[in-house]
């Protein structure tokens, strides 16, 4: 007998769905789920499948169906409102984000799946039919109303019409701007960029810029692709990152308080939460209040850490700890694609 699921699953949303977030997390465990801590599914939202792991500090928003065989989601994790995902197996890694209204689905064979590595982001109306494997590697970015189909199909192969059903990967530190079409089995080569608009159908090199339907190379190659830029212009566009946000904190009105010398920059907001920007090495800091938030920005080779609640390495691309403040700078940081691995 076949085995039947209903397209959208009213059941499970009306048993489940409008019940408040810890009680749904309560009953998930209860059915065998693993759930961390501090995991919020919002109003309306439901999971299903057989084998369920979503770990810390994540949140669902509202109306949003997760469905799946095997669901990994993992820990630091934002998916929007009014999402539906539908496939065999789905696995979304640390610090990612998706906005609202992503669509995961389509024909499902055994292989389907859908992997979505660290720190991605896939912006709203996107569509992603994983019929043949999808892989999206770490710090990825999708722009809104992007399509990516592995499966291309309705006429009769019988007869002669094409039928294709291939995986596409996207490699790492690739941005896809907003409305891309990528066919199936396109491979997107890592540090590329995808201009708007733009329709794939061929797999694009490493290191490529281009754009246009279709797609049409401009620039390829190490060295090509991304353009370098220079030490000193890297630390001029940090302190304008940095300046920028300060100003932000002092548009909503928090009290900012800044003080630097040669070896490092000391910021004070609202008394309590202390950033110290480090340009050099320093043996000791005896401006450290110990009583305050404290977040420590490296910016030259050390793995000498000074004690804080948290650390940032601009260097290695790291991150240790966490503090309010400190999590505000990194999504200022991160608007202009500069990302960093929890440790």
């Amino acid at each position: 007998m076949l085995i039947k699921k209903s397209r959208i699953p009213i059941k499970q949303i009306i048993l489940t769905g409008f019940l408040p977030s810890f009680i749904k997390v309560f009953l998930y465990r209860l059915k065998g789920y693993k759930i961390g801590k501090n995991v919020s599914i919002g109003f309306g939202s439901i999971v299903i499948g057989e084998s369920v792991q979503i770990e810390n500090n994540t949140k669902i928003g509202l109306f949003t169906v997760l469905r799946a065989k095997s669901l990994k989601i993992s820990d630091n994790i934002d998916i929007g409102s009014l999402c539906f995902f539908d496939n065999v197996n789905i696995e979304i890694d640390q610090d990612t984000r998706i906005r609202e209204k992503v669509y995961v689905g389509g024909i499902q064979m055994h292989d389907s799946s859908l992997k979505i590595g660290k720190r991605v982001l896939i912006l709203q109306d996107t569509v992603i039919n994983p019929t043949k494997p999808i892989i999206i590697e770490d710090d990825v970015g999708i722009g809104g109303s992007c399509r990516l189909f592995t499966h291309a199909s309705w006429q009769s192969i019988l007869k002669g019409y094409p039928v294709l059903f291939k995986p596409i990967v996207i490699q790492r530190n690739t941005w896809i701007a907003w409305n891309v079409f990528i066919s199936p089995g396109v491979t997107i080569g890592e540090n590329s960029t995808i201009g708007a608009g733009s329709v794939v159908t061929v797999n694009i090199p490493p290191n490529s810029l281009g754009t246009g339907s279709p797609f049409k190379l401009a620039v390829s190659g190490v060295g090509k692709w991304p353009r370098k830029i220079s030490e000193k212009k890297q630390n001029d566009l940090i302190d304008n990152i940095i300046e920028e946000f300060l100003k932000k904190l002092e548009t909503l009105k928090f009290n900012v308080e800044y003080s630097e010398n040669e070896n490092y920059r000391h910021i004070i907001v609202d008394k309590k939460h202390v950033i110290i920007y480090l340009m050099s090495t320093i043996d000791k800091l005896d401006i450290i209040n110990k009583g305050k938030y404290l977040t420590i920005i490296y910016n030259y080779d050390t793995s000498n850490y000074i004690s804080s609640e948290m650390t940032i390495d601009l260097k290695k691309r790291v991150r240790f700890g966490e503090s309010p403040l400190g999590e505000e700078l990194l999504k200022y940081f991160s608007h202009y694609g500069i990302r960093f691995e929890r440790k």
